[in-house]
């Protein structure tokens, strides 16, 4: 740790002291459903404007882009 994060550390209960995880979870009880909202055609069109910048910033070294070449030459 670099100085002055020693003071981030939360104290969180301890399995002893109840058996809950933090933010109240009980292991192994059942996770509540994820929600899964798409993007809206603004949303995805910037989010592909973000990653061609990265790439052109990194050359050529976007791994989500680098991914989708991959998946577009094995199709």
């Amino acid at each position: 740790m670099t100085r002055g994060q020693e003071t981030l550390m939360m104290d969180l209960p301890s399995a002893s002291r109840g058996g809950a995880q933090a933010g109240g979870l009980a292991r192994g009880g059942p996770r509540p459903p994820v929600a899964v909202l798409a993007p809206t055609d603004e949303e995805a069109a910037a989010h592909r404007a973000y990653l061609q910048a990265l790439d052109a910033a990194s050359r050529g070294n976007c791994v989500w882009l680098a991914l989708e070449r991959e998946a577009g030459q094995a199709a």
